[in-house]
């Protein structure tokens, strides 16, 4: 609250007047960010299709607030409207293909909760970039020889095999890669 007061350059007390406290300033704000990137209102045809562009669209959202990600709780989900909005519509995409609804609830939680989750390393990225000047492949630079002195006593031959090739292993690629598992998961889940 201090933060905001010093930004907005009003003293901390006055904005107790608008909001009770962090928590319901979190809440709106969350509610703010989800309600500025709203669901579509034409949905596209099939589960799969919209699981996957509500996936795209929460992982917009986090990429455009990195912050929301340390917000977010699975076991305490924020009662913001805008957000309670996306479970809803994830929840109409499962409904009617046999599944019960504690398998529906499960199965949403779990792709939130895999968008959520590798959002988390957004934030922390973009704090390590701005406190050490470096990205994420300038870091991995600097810690060249410290990667290779592991690599080479032989304790880590599976991924001293992996060093020798060009990956990509980035927030993107674990995102798009985790997103396809998981909606293969659950398209195996409701054919069986």
């Amino acid at each position: 609250m201090r933060r905001i007061a010093t930004e907005l350059d009003v003293p901390t007390m006055s904005l107790y007047r608008q909001v009770r406290g962090k928590e319901q300033l979190l809440l709106l704000m969350a509610d703010a960010a989800f309600a500025a990137h709203r669901l579509p209102r034409t949905l596209p045809v099939g589960w799969r299709a919209q699981l996957e562009l509500l996936c795209r669209l929460q992982w917009s959202i986090y990429r455009r607030h990195p912050w929301l990600a340390q917000v977010i709780s699975v076991t305490r989900p924020l009662m913001a409207p805008h957000a309670v909005a996306h479970t809803e519509w994830a929840l109409r995409a499962l409904a009617g293909h046999g599944v019960d609804q504690h398998t529906q609830l499960h199965l949403v939680a779990a792709l939130a909760n895999h968008v959520r989750g590798t959002a988390v390393n957004l934030q922390q990225g973009a704090e390590a970039e701005q406190d050490t000047g470096l990205t994420d492949d300038e870091w991995m630079v600097t810690q060249a020889d410290v990667l290779a002195g592991l690599l080479t006593a032989g304790e880590f031959p599976h991924l001293a095999r992996l060093s020798r090739s060009e990956i990509d292993l980035n927030v993107d690629s674990l995102f798009e890669f985790g997103l396809q598992r998981l909606l293969a998961g659950v398209a195996d889940l409701l054919e069986h």
